[in-house]
């Protein structure tokens, strides 16, 4: 952060790297998921079940998604930001 907001996180991802992160991202499942959202879940505003779908659809076409480029020997550009 500065005065003027933020800089974009920018990294190149090589074909290389993507099967460690495709690995690692596929470990993640929904027991886990559930583990964790004792922590995130929102007091108030939705209920836990749909935080819980809207989460693991994300993680599910990120799953995918990560997936495609490992088998492909792609790789990527990741932005935040």
């Amino acid at each position: 952060m500065h005065e003027l907001g933020w800089d974009s996180w920018v990294r190149t991802i090589r074909p290389e790297e993507v099967p460690v992160i495709r690995d690692a991202l596929c470990a993640i499942d929904e027991s886990r998921v559930r583990a964790w959202a004792v922590d995130w879940r929102r007091p108030h505003g939705a209920d836990g079940d749909d935080d819980l779908r809207y989460v693991l659809d994300y993680l599910r076409q990120a799953q995918e998604f990560v997936e495609s480029l490992a088998r492909d020997g792609r790789g990527m550009v990741y932005l935040i930001g």
